[in-house]
């Protein structure tokens, strides 16, 4: 906890974080769910005492109370679960009346209720009224049970639905759509205006409702409230909103969050020269090359392709694949791939070359002199997989008919083409999913394209294909001859939320780029991570769909630190590199190979 109660001031502009408090009522649940639909994860502060045999005294002797399946079905819509403590008591003005023993009581009750659900981690509190101070802090600070609490959490902007909905405010009560109205700011005239979204300056920030409304208990009206904003908000000609979570927040902190970053390796540095080239810079990929349990990272010079050493941190040639033959095109090495083609238990190297794709083995210390396997000219210049970044950045590599074998697929311009291998050969190109990810639904953009990736979704053993469309993402599963049709997974990474290619003063930034399918959890699905303005963002897969964001970074890898730069936007590498059976997450940065840990 903090004497300073948290905003959402250094939030991107544009970012937007719901919060409500007071609950539990008759709608939160359906409320939770009908965000949950929209890929938007707010933060629910409870009072303990709405809920089923808490204490008797003030409000809870007046009030209906909820069952504790309640917070489990919060928690299960993607939302998060807040301290808002058991009486809501004005814990500073009322110090003294009310007395410090109750007050921490107050505080310390709701904490232990909602523990069991604050799952992600993440463990926020706000203060009735937003009444905080000097006293309630030196109480606070020290407490054991609330030493992870981030707090309190204040708001840049006052639903004050409440008094939308009192006479002694407005006479007539306002409805929920004029009140949603009068927050987003629909009425430049009216004496709200400079304190409301669109009216204000920063456009961005914490927004406090209340899906238990004083004046509306057991109505729909925060519900109503909700729905109206939204619109609003994806509807503005002039702001793309982004809608995010209390995670983002730069220095809050949950169990997923990488705190510290490091310098993995000096190699591919700026000094390194590898900035200047993007057939360098955009070859960098992580895999276990040496057979030792450790993944390594390799990627292009001038020369060849160096690989650093996962234990020793040690760099070496491992390859020659020159400049001056070609190998510095982006149309090329972009498609690097380290990935274990004889199951061996050491990847090997696979790249696009003008004839197609090729195969070196691992040798444990460097790539075969010759290559190993190809694929033969399906995926070649003279096909047309050079002429457009988005066909050669389609190229994926992963086992989509489960036989314990990568295969390796692409985007044409009908669809999904894959070549299968069988442990020795890749076969004839297959069609294996017509329509769909096809130039008929704009997969002939880079932004669309450039972000298909190849990852066992939901647990079956064969990898599936997700990519991100202007709406979100979609995924088409392997049923092990073909891919099904595709189906929207989420609406998270969408156009709307700047994942195309935003800029600022002309300062490209390519995060569609970054995005990666790996297994964050340890649930045996592949989620989908990116690196963002905020930081590093992983929506989580449950099997049948993605997680709203959760940050797992919000401090380190941020537009604001220069990374998204097309220099520093490689698919994020995510593996365990130092045996603690936790994924790391690294990508590039000026200094070289740089680690979220």
């Amino acid at each position: 906890m903090t004497l300073p109660q948290v905003i959402g001031d250094n939030l991107p502009k544009g970012y937007i974080v719901f919060t409500y408090d007071d609950g539990m009522d008759e709608h939160s649940v359906a409320l939770a769910r009908y965000l949950q639909g929209r890929n938007i994860r707010a933060t629910f502060f409870v009072n303990g005492c709405r809920f089923t045999g808490r204490g008797a005294g003030e409000p809870c002797s007046q009030l209906k109370q909820y069952p504790l399946s309640t917070l489990e079905q919060l928690v299960s819509a993607d939302q998060q679960v807040g301290n808002h403590t058991e009486l809501h008591y004005a814990l500073d003005s009322n110090f003294n009346a009310v007395g410090p023993v109750k007050i921490r009581q107050d505080v310390l009750l709701t904490q232990a209720l909602i523990a069991p659900y604050q799952r992600d981690g993440y463990s926020f509190f706000r203060a009735p009224s937003n009444n905080w101070g000097q006293a309630p802090y030196d109480l606070l600070r020290d407490e054991p049970a609330l030493k992870d609490v981030a707090g309190p959490i204040l708001y840049d902007y006052l639903g004050a639905d409440w008094p939308c909905n009192d006479t002694r405010y407005n006479d007539p009560i306002q409805s929920p759509e004029t009140c949603a109205d009068r927050l987003y700011g629909t009425d430049p005239t009216h004496n709200s205006y400079s304190r409301s979204m669109r009216g204000g300056v920063a456009k961005s920030g914490i927004v406090q409702m209340h899906d238990r409304s004083p004046n509306a208990v057991g109505s729909d009206y925060a519900f109503r409230m909700t729905r109206r904003l939204i619109e609003l908000i994806k509807s503005d000609p002039d702001t793309k909103y982004v809608f995010t979570s209390l995670d983002a927040i730069p220095g809050m902190v949950g169990t997923d969050s990488r705190l510290t970053i490091d310098t993995y390796s000096t190699q591919f540095s700026d000094a390194s020269g590898t900035a200047q080239i993007a057939g360098h810079y955009r070859s960098i990929r992580m895999g276990d090359v040496d057979g030792d349990g450790v993944p390594d990272v390799c990627g292009k010079r001038v020369d060849g392709i160096y690989c650093i050493d996962g234990r020793s941190r040690a760099s070496s040639k491992w390859r020659d694949l020159p400049d001056n033959q070609g190998w510095s095109e982006a149309k090329y090495t972009a498609t690097t791939r380290l990935i274990d083609m004889d199951n061996d238990g050491r990847a090997d190297l696979c790249v696009r070359g003008a004839a197609g794709i090729y195969c070196m083995r691992s040798l444990g210390n460097a790539f075969a002199a010759t290559v190993t396997w190809a694929t033969g000219a399906v995926f070649s210049d003279a096909a047309g997989w050079g002429a457009s970044e988005s066909m050669y950045a389609s190229i994926q590599m992963g086992d989509i008919d489960g036989d314990h074998h990568p295969d390796v697929c692409g985007h044409d311009a009908n669809g999904i083409v894959c070549q299968l291998f069988n442990g020795a050969s890749f076969s004839a190109a297959q069609r294996w999913l017509s329509g769909g990810f096809d130039d008929a639904n704009a997969w002939n953009h880079r932004e669309y394209a450039a972000t298909l990736r190849l990852g066992d979704i939901n647990g079956d053993g064969r990898a599936d294909l997700c990519g991100r469309a202007s709406y979100g993402i979609i995924c088409s599963l392997s049923q092990g001859s073909a891919f099904s049709a595709p189906t929207w997974w989420s609406s998270a990474f969408a156009d709307q939320e700047q994942w195309n290619i935003p800029a600022t003063s002309g300062d490209e930034r390519v995060y569609f780029q970054t995005l990666s399918l790996a297994d964050i959890n340890n649930d045996g699905k592949a989620d989908i991570c990116g690196q963002y303005t905020t930081g590093v963002a992983c929506a989580f897969s449950d099997g049948t769909r993605f997680s709203a964001y959760h940050h797992i970074d919000n401090r380190w890898m941020t537009g604001a630190n220069g990374y998204g730069k097309p220099a520093y936007a490689l698919p994020l590498m995510i593996g365990d590199t130092d045996g603690d059976q936790r994924k790391e997450i690294c990508t590039r940065g000026t200094q070289g190979i740089r680690c979220l840990r």
